[in-house]
């Protein structure tokens, strides 16, 4: 069976680009939930990044 967590990030910034790499590395599906102004903050870079090295990511 699938892992399938949810984590609340609020709007710490920082929270989400480091969480998006940990669990990127980590069996499962993770939902990292932004609030406020976070929620349109450019994650492109990170994202595309993660991508190149493999990770299967949705944002």
């Amino acid at each position: 069976m699938e892992r399938f967590r949810v984590i609340d990030v609020g709007e710490s910034g920082f929270t989400l680009r480091v969480l998006t790499g940990v669990y990127s590395g980590i069996d499962g599906t993770t939902l990292l939930m932004p609030r406020g102004s976070l929620i349109g903050r450019p994650m492109d870079e990170l994202l595309s990044a993660l991508k190149n090295l493999g990770a299967k990511l949705i944002g």
